[in-house]
Protein backbone atom coordinates (compact mmCIF):
# COMPACT_ATOMS: atom_id res chain seq x y z
CA UNK A 1 0.00 0.00 0.00
CA UNK A 2 2.87 2.64 0.81
CA UNK A 3 4.16 2.36 -2.71
CA UNK A 4 0.71 2.81 -3.99
CA UNK A 5 0.65 6.10 -2.18
CA UNK A 6 3.94 7.31 -2.67
CA UNK A 7 3.07 6.93 -6.80
CA UNK A 8 0.08 8.62 -6.59
CA UNK A 9 2.00 11.75 -4.71
CA UNK A 10 4.36 11.76 -7.63
CA UNK A 11 2.10 11.82 -10.00
CA UNK A 12 0.20 14.46 -8.35
CA UNK A 13 3.82 16.34 -7.70
CA UNK A 14 4.81 16.06 -11.60
CA UNK A 15 1.07 18.13 -12.23
CA UNK A 16 1.65 20.60 -9.75
CA UNK A 17 4.98 21.20 -11.12
CA UNK A 18 3.77 21.60 -14.72
CA UNK A 19 1.06 24.00 -13.44
CA UNK A 20 -2.15 22.06 -14.19
CA UNK A 21 -2.89 21.25 -10.70
CA UNK A 22 -2.90 23.68 -7.40
CA UNK A 23 -2.36 22.04 -3.86
CA UNK A 24 -3.24 24.18 -0.16
CA UNK A 25 -0.39 23.22 1.48
CA UNK A 26 -2.34 23.82 5.02
CA UNK A 27 -4.94 21.15 3.98
CA UNK A 28 -4.63 17.41 3.87
CA UNK A 29 -5.52 16.31 0.19
CA UNK A 30 -7.37 19.96 -0.69
CA UNK A 31 -5.93 20.23 -4.36
CA UNK A 32 -7.62 22.15 -7.35
CA UNK A 33 -7.30 21.77 -10.98
CA UNK A 34 -6.51 24.47 -13.02
CA UNK A 35 -7.81 25.57 -16.52
CA UNK A 36 -5.27 26.12 -18.45
CA UNK A 37 -6.65 27.32 -22.24
CA UNK A 38 -4.25 27.22 -24.60
CA UNK A 39 -2.97 30.55 -26.40
CA UNK A 40 -3.62 31.37 -29.51
CA UNK A 41 -0.39 30.86 -30.42
CA UNK A 42 0.15 27.60 -29.66
CA UNK A 43 -3.33 26.52 -31.31
CA UNK A 44 -2.12 25.02 -35.00
CA UNK A 45 -4.03 26.35 -37.51
CA UNK A 46 -5.39 24.05 -39.92
CA UNK A 47 -6.18 24.31 -43.39
CA UNK A 48 -8.14 21.46 -45.55
CA UNK A 49 -6.52 19.38 -48.58
CA UNK A 50 -8.49 18.22 -51.60
CA UNK A 51 -7.62 14.33 -52.37
CA UNK A 52 -8.19 15.33 -55.65
CA UNK A 53 -7.41 11.34 -57.06
CA UNK A 54 -5.24 8.27 -57.34
CA UNK A 55 -1.56 8.03 -58.85
CA UNK A 56 0.22 5.26 -60.19
CA UNK A 57 3.59 4.39 -57.81
CA UNK A 58 4.08 1.12 -60.22
CA UNK A 59 2.76 1.48 -63.94
CA UNK A 60 1.54 5.38 -64.89
CA UNK A 61 -2.03 5.00 -65.14
CA UNK A 62 -4.87 6.96 -67.36
CA UNK A 63 -4.56 10.55 -64.91
CA UNK A 64 -8.26 11.15 -64.03
CA UNK A 65 -9.40 13.94 -61.35
CA UNK A 66 -11.91 11.98 -58.74
CA UNK A 67 -12.83 14.09 -55.65
CA UNK A 68 -12.74 11.58 -52.94
CA UNK A 69 -12.91 14.02 -49.98
CA UNK A 70 -10.28 16.30 -47.77
CA UNK A 71 -8.36 15.86 -44.70
CA UNK A 72 -6.59 18.65 -42.68
CA UNK A 73 -2.79 19.31 -42.54
CA UNK A 74 -1.20 22.29 -40.23
CA UNK A 75 -0.70 24.80 -42.10
CA UNK A 76 2.60 25.45 -41.90
CA UNK A 77 2.99 22.38 -44.28
CA UNK A 78 0.62 23.16 -46.96
CA UNK A 79 2.13 26.10 -48.22
CA UNK A 80 1.31 27.14 -51.41
CA UNK A 81 -1.21 25.26 -53.43
CA UNK A 82 -1.55 21.77 -52.40
CA UNK A 83 -3.74 18.84 -53.29
CA UNK A 84 -3.54 15.67 -51.98
CA UNK A 85 -3.21 11.89 -54.21
CA UNK A 86 -4.01 8.35 -52.96
CA UNK A 87 -1.14 5.78 -53.82
CA UNK A 88 -1.38 3.18 -56.12
CA UNK A 89 0.65 0.33 -56.50
CA UNK A 90 3.87 -0.61 -54.64
CA UNK A 91 7.09 0.94 -57.09
CA UNK A 92 7.80 3.47 -53.89
CA UNK A 93 7.87 1.18 -51.08
CA UNK A 94 11.36 1.33 -50.52
CA UNK A 95 11.25 5.33 -49.93
CA UNK A 96 8.23 4.38 -46.99
CA UNK A 97 5.27 4.87 -49.68
CA UNK A 98 2.81 2.15 -50.07
CA UNK A 99 -0.24 1.12 -51.31
CA UNK A 100 -3.44 3.03 -49.86
CA UNK A 101 -1.07 5.99 -48.70
CA UNK A 102 -2.19 9.58 -49.43
CA UNK A 103 0.83 12.08 -50.45
CA UNK A 104 0.03 15.90 -50.28
CA UNK A 105 1.98 17.86 -53.21
CA UNK A 106 2.64 21.20 -53.79
CA UNK A 107 1.15 22.29 -57.15
CA UNK A 108 4.44 24.14 -59.10
CA UNK A 109 6.12 22.01 -62.49
CA UNK A 110 9.84 22.02 -62.03
CA UNK A 111 11.90 19.96 -59.21
CA UNK A 112 15.61 19.61 -58.02
CA UNK A 113 16.96 16.28 -58.90
CA UNK A 114 16.29 13.20 -56.30
CA UNK A 115 12.89 15.09 -55.75
CA UNK A 116 9.59 13.31 -55.21
CA UNK A 117 7.41 14.37 -58.16
CA UNK A 118 3.76 14.09 -59.57
CA UNK A 119 4.77 13.52 -63.56
CA UNK A 120 1.99 13.52 -66.47
CA UNK A 121 3.63 11.95 -69.22
CA UNK A 122 0.85 12.00 -72.36
CA UNK A 123 -2.07 11.46 -70.08
CA UNK A 124 -0.73 9.10 -67.68
CA UNK A 125 -0.10 10.28 -64.29
CA UNK A 126 3.05 8.65 -61.75
CA UNK A 127 4.83 9.43 -58.91
CA UNK A 128 8.62 8.72 -59.28
CA UNK A 129 12.03 10.50 -58.05
CA UNK A 130 13.08 12.89 -60.61
CA UNK A 131 16.53 13.50 -62.56
CA UNK A 132 17.27 15.61 -65.10
CA UNK A 133 19.70 14.57 -67.16
CA UNK A 134 21.38 15.86 -70.32
CA UNK A 135 19.54 14.22 -73.01
CA UNK A 136 16.76 12.61 -71.27
CA UNK A 137 14.62 13.10 -67.55
CA UNK A 138 14.93 9.99 -65.74
CA UNK A 139 11.93 8.97 -63.36
CA UNK A 140 13.39 6.79 -60.63
CA UNK A 141 11.12 4.25 -58.63
CA UNK A 142 11.73 3.19 -55.15
CA UNK A 143 11.71 -0.68 -55.84
CA UNK A 144 14.12 -2.50 -57.55
CA UNK A 145 11.65 -4.77 -59.15
CA UNK A 146 10.77 -1.43 -61.71
CA UNK A 147 12.50 -0.13 -64.43
CA UNK A 148 13.97 3.42 -64.36
CA UNK A 149 11.71 5.43 -67.05
CA UNK A 150 14.21 7.16 -69.68
CA UNK A 151 11.25 10.79 -70.63
CA UNK A 152 12.81 11.40 -74.15
CA UNK A 153 12.62 15.70 -75.10
CA UNK A 154 10.12 14.34 -77.95
CA UNK A 155 7.57 12.43 -75.34
CA UNK A 156 4.97 14.79 -73.70
CA UNK A 157 6.19 15.29 -69.67
CA UNK A 158 4.90 17.82 -67.08
CA UNK A 159 5.83 17.83 -63.57
CA UNK A 160 2.37 18.79 -62.01
CA UNK A 161 3.69 18.86 -58.13
CA UNK A 162 6.04 17.71 -55.37
CA UNK A 163 5.62 15.78 -52.67
CA UNK A 164 6.42 17.83 -49.60
CA UNK A 165 4.20 15.05 -46.81
CA UNK A 166 3.27 11.56 -46.86
CA UNK A 167 0.06 11.21 -45.09
CA UNK A 168 -0.07 6.99 -43.36
CA UNK A 169 -3.65 6.74 -42.20
CA UNK A 170 -6.00 9.69 -42.63
CA UNK A 171 -9.80 9.79 -42.82
CA UNK A 172 -10.86 11.48 -45.71
CA UNK A 173 -14.10 13.48 -45.10
CA UNK A 174 -16.88 13.44 -48.07
CA UNK A 175 -17.18 17.36 -49.75
CA UNK A 176 -20.50 17.94 -47.13
CA UNK A 177 -21.27 21.37 -45.28
CA UNK A 178 -20.66 19.58 -41.90
CA UNK A 179 -17.44 17.60 -43.44
CA UNK A 180 -15.39 20.19 -44.06
CA UNK A 181 -12.37 21.80 -41.01
CA UNK A 182 -12.45 25.09 -40.50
Amino acid sequence: MRGIKSARAEVIQQLENKGHLKRDKGKAGATQILDHPLKSDQIPHIVPIQVVGRVAAGYPILAIQDDLGEFCVEASLARGECFALQICGDSMMDAGINDGDFLIVRTQETALNGEVVIALLDDEATRKTFYRRSSHIELKPENEAYQRMKVSPEQSFKILGKVIAIKKTVEVKPNAANGRCK
